[in-house]
Parts: structure tokens; C-alpha cells; sequence
């Protein structure tokens, strides 16, 4: 015979099959995982470096431009004869080694075009 004390130390061993997790800790994953979400969503859609980008301003991008042209080129001859902003770029209107032509600069200053192409009128 299996006396008292045997059979509730048996009882109260089983295993029921439920893990039972404390709401706070429940809470407190769902709020990571949202707050990983979110960041990563703010970030493909820029809004966690900021709404705008940083604008250098015209004499800083003319700067970058020349700086580009003597480090990178310095046997060639750059002349800028105007500029002008557009959108979100600089234009400048450029002598290179004797010719005539345009470059843009964006306004954050990270990027030179030889060219662009508008898609409207």
C-alpha cells in the first residue's frame, strides 16, 4: 500500500503540459519585439536619422566640387562660371579644361552628376 505522504508527493510531480508565464514578462517581450519593429521600419523610411536632409549650402558643395576636382583629377582645370539651386541639387555651371559643361552636386554634398534627366516637365 502507498501511504498519505507518497502519494501527494506523486500529485503534486505531474506535469500538466502548461508553461504558465508571468504577464510582465509576457509584456515585456511583446514591447521589445514592437520597439525592434518600429526601429527598423523608422529606419528604411528615414525618419530616425530626421524628416530632412542636411542642406551644406552652395559655397560648401562649390568647395566639395573643387576639392573633388584637385584630388582626383589635378591635371585637369576647373573653372565655375555660375550656380544655382534646383530641387535638391546645385547646379554649377563648369569650364573643364576649356569646355563648357554642368555639374550637380546634391544638397547633402555626398553625390556629383554629370547629368540628370527630369521625368516631368
Amino acid at each position: 500500500m502507498v501511504d498519505k505522504e507518497t502519494r501527494e508527493l506523486e500529485e503534486g510531480s505531474k506535469i500538466s503540459g502548461e508553461i504558465k508565464i508571468p504577464a510582465r514578462y509576457l509584456f515585456a517581450a511583446v514591447a521589445v519585439i514592437v520597439i525592434i519593429g518600429l526601429f527598423f521600419v523608422l529606419k528604411n523610411v528615414g525618419i530616425s536619422t530626421g524628416f530632412t536632409v542636411k542642406d551644406i549650402g552652395e559655397s560648401e558643395a562649390r568647395a566639395k566640387l573643387i576639392n573633388f576636382f584637385e584630388t582626383q583629377i589635378p591635371e585637369s582645370t576647373l573653372e565655375i562660371s555660375s550656380s544655382a539651386k534646383e530641387g535638391n541639387f546645385y547646379i554649377f555651371e563648369t569650364i573643364i579644361d576649356g569646355e563648357s559643361s554642368p555639374l550637380w552636386v546634391t544638397d547633402d554634398g555626398k553625390y556629383i552628376a554629370i547629368g540628370i534627366i527630369p521625368l516631368e516637365n
